[in-house]
């Protein structure tokens, strides 16, 4: 039987669904930043960017052979200390892609770690209020808690916090994402380096926990959702009192600037009680007092 307590729940239990599913949009669309701006890194050269000269920068030197032969005994004069060393290429810069890059993987650690720290309690105190109203589904929810536990410890970057934890979490910051991805292509804003490969924890960090993240918060979201649907009322008695509702549309609404219906009638009465009595024509004939009996 639907009672005032009942939908009083059932409102608390809606509101706390609407905030748990933006809670988990939120948490998913930074891991899908993150995964995507980390591909651009690995994949392609998007980050840099190189100065072209042109021909017509310099002027046109004239050299003689003199200076031919001066230049060629400078050159068998001098020693390579190590002639594998290659000069860094200082036409390499970074490009304007490299900023936004670094703008969307910081506002994509911040948004994903926030919508991680409030998605834990709300899940919590919608796992209360179900438990507490009785709804079939709390199962569900018990559940999505649980799995929000797990998906909370190992987004988070605990190693920030405790320093015997070598991982910092799904969300890094660009600076440490760029290294290890300039460390395993071994490439560098001077030239190329020697490439480390990667290796499983390189692609496992930054592109298997990632998805397996996004799988879990969907999964999550879904799981709550159908937890508390039961205890949801029909959409038509989503409020606080149907019966005043009801009532409330059927009053036009020119009548509220005259006070409703009885307000109507009420001064529709004191109009007609105040106007005075009509009186009597001058033409109009009178038919005078009638004949008395004398006796």
């Amino acid at each position: 039987m639907e009672t005032a307590v009942n939908r009083h729940f059932a409102i608390a239990l809606k509101e706390l669904r609407s905030a748990v599913t933006w809670c988990c949009w939120l948490l998913g669309l930074a891991l899908a930043v993150q995964v995507v701006a980390w591909s651009l890194l690995t994949y392609t050269d998007m980050r840099y960017t190189r100065i072209v000269e042109r021909a017509d920068e310099h002027a046109t030197t004239i050299v003689t052979p003199e200076e031919r032969r001066r230049q060629s005994i400078r050159e068998a004069a001098s020693v390579e200390a190590d002639p594998d060393v290659e000069p860094a290429d200082v036409n390499r810069q970074y490009s304007s892609q490299d900023r936004i890059l670094g703008l969307a993987v910081g506002v994509a650690g911040a948004a994903g770690t926030m919508g991680t720290l409030a998605l834990l309690p709300l899940l919590g105190l919608g796992v209360v209020l179900a438990a507490g109203s009785a709804t079939r589904g709390v199962d569900r929810a018990a559940g999505a808690f649980v799995w929000a536990v797990v998906l909370v410890m190992i987004t988070l970057p605990w190693g920030l916090v405790f320093e015997a934890l070598p991982f910092d979490g799904l969300f890094v910051s660009y600076a440490t994402l760029t290294s290890e991805v300039e460390a395993a292509r071994g490439i560098t804003l001077g030239g190329e380096a020697e490439p480390t490969g990667g290796g499983i924890l390189f692609y496992g960090r930054y592109l298997i926990l990632p998805v397996a993240g996004m799988a879990g918060i969907t999964a999550i979201g879904l799981r709550f959702r159908a937890g508390v649907e039961e205890g949801l009322l029909p959409r038509e008695n989503f409020r606080l009192d149907p019966q005043l509702e009801k009532e409330v549309a059927k009053i036009k609404p020119g009548s509220l600037v005259g006070g409703g219906r009885t307000a109507g009638a009420l001064q529709s009465t004191i109009t007609r009680n105040d106007e005075p009595a009509p009186g009597r024509s001058i033409r109009q004939v009178s038919p005078g007092e009638p004949l008395k009996r004398l006796i």
